[in-house]
C-alpha cells in the first residue's frame, strides 16, 4: 500500500524501466476499463430510486470524503497558480458528467451509454490540437478504428440506441468535457501529485453538491427500505468508479499521453455490453457486436503500441 501511495505522489520518479512502465500502463488501462465499464449499470441501478441530480450529488460527496484524507499532506506543496485549475477539473471532469450520465440513462440503456462514451479519445484529440499536442498517423488510425468498432457495437445490437437522440447527445456532451479535462490536466498539472489532483478537484465538485444534499429530498427517499439497495450501488460507484478510478487515471495521464490515456474508453463498451448480458430484457449482445469489439481492441492496441 505504501508503494502505491508513493507512486501516486511521485510518478515521474518511479518509472525508470520503460518495459515495466508499459506493462503497468496496460494494466491500468484494463483495470480502469473494468471499473468504468461497470459504472454505467451501477448508475442504472441507482436510477431505480434516485434522480440523476441526487446520484451526482451522492457520488461527488462520497468520493470527496474518501479522497480528502489522502490530499491533506499536499496542501503546502501546491503552487498558488495551480489552485485555480482544480475547480475547473472538478466541474469539467467530474461534477457535470456525474449528472449528465444518469440523466442520459433515463432514455438509453447502460451498454449504449458505455459505447457512446468511447467518443472521448476523439474529443481528446480535437481539444489537444488547441493545447499544442502532436498526434502521429498511427494514433489517428487507432482512434479511427476504435470509433468504427464502437459504432459497429452500437448499431449491431437488436435494440440499438434506445430512447430519443437527445439522451444520446447528452453522453456526447459529457465525452466532450472528458476530452477537455484530460488536456487541461496534462497541460497544467502534469507534475502535480495525482493524489492532490484527484482530491482537490473532487472536493471542488463535492462542495456545491454537498450544499444541495442538505436541502434535497434524499432523507425522504431513504425512508423507503428499497432505496437503500440503490444507495449501496451509488456508494460503490462513488468509491470505485469515481474516487479510486480518478486517482488512478490522473496517474496514467502523467506517465503517458492524453490520447493513450483516453483510449481506455474504447475498452469500456466491451465491459458495459458484457454486463448487459445479465439483463437480457433490456440489453443484448450479437455476433456483429463481437466483431466490433475485436476492431475496438485492434484500435486500442495501435494507439498504445510503441515502436521499438
Amino acid at each position: 500500500m505504501k508503494r502505491v501511495i508513493r507512486i501516486l505522489r511521485h510518478p515521474k520518479q518511479i518509472y525508470k524501466n520503460e518495459n515495466l512502465k508499459e506493462v503497468q500502463v496496460w494494466g491500468i488501462l484494463i483495470l480502469l476499463a473494468l471499473i468504468w465499464g461497470s459504472s454505467f449499470i451501477l448508475m442504472d441501478k441507482g436510477l431505480e430510486s434516485f434522480s440523476p441530480l441526487n446520484i451526482a450529488a451522492l457520488r461527488m460527496v462520497i468520493a470527496g470524503v474518501c479522497l480528502f484524507p489522502f490530499c491533506i499532506s499536499s496542501v503546502s506543496k501546491i503552487p498558488k497558480e495551480e489552485w485555480k485549475i482544480f475547480p475547473i477539473l472538478g466541474l469539467v471532469g467530474n461534477g457535470i458528467p456525474a449528472f449528465l450520465f444518469p440523466l442520459a440513462e433515463q432514455g438509453i440503456n447502460s451498454a449504449t451509454a458505455g459505447i457512446l462514451n468511447s467518443l472521448t479519445p476523439v474529443f481528446t484529440l480535437i481539444f489537444g490540437i488547441f493545447f499544442g499536442i502532436t498526434v502521429s498517423h498511427r494514433k489517428i488510425l487507432g482512434i479511427a478504428l476504435g470509433l468504427t468498432g464502437a459504432l459497429i457495437v452500437t448499431l449491431g445490437g437488436t435494440k440499438g440506441l434506445e430512447g430519443n437522440i437527445g439522451h444520446a447527445l447528452i453522453v456526447v456532451l459529457a465525452t466532450m468535457l472528458y476530452g477537455m479535462n484530460v488536456n487541461i490536466m496534462k497541460r497544467y498539472l502534469n507534475f502535480t501529485p495525482p493524489v492532490a489532483i484527484a482530491g482537490f478537484s473532487m472536493l471542488s465538485a463535492a462542495l456545491p453538491y454537498g450544499i444541495y444534499l442538505v436541502f434535497s429530498d434524499i432523507p425522504h427517499i431513504l425512508s423507503n427500505p428499497e432505496s437503500w439497495e440503490a444507495l449501496g450501488f451509488i456508494t460503490i460507484l462513488a468509491v470505485m468508479g469515481t474516487a479510486v478510478s480518478t486517482l488512478i487515471f490522473y496517474h496514467l495521464v502523467q506517465i503517458t499521453d492524453a490520447i493513450r490515456s483516453s483510449s481506455v474508453t474504447y475498452l469500456m463498451p466491451i465491459v458495459a455490453c458484457l454486463w448487459g448480458l445479465l439483463r437480457p430484457d433490456r440489453e443484448d449482445i450479437t455476433l456483429f457486436q463481437i466483431g466490433g469489439m475485436l476492431i475496438i481492441l485492434t484500435g486500442v492496441y495501435i494507439v498504445n503500441h510503441k515502436k521499438r
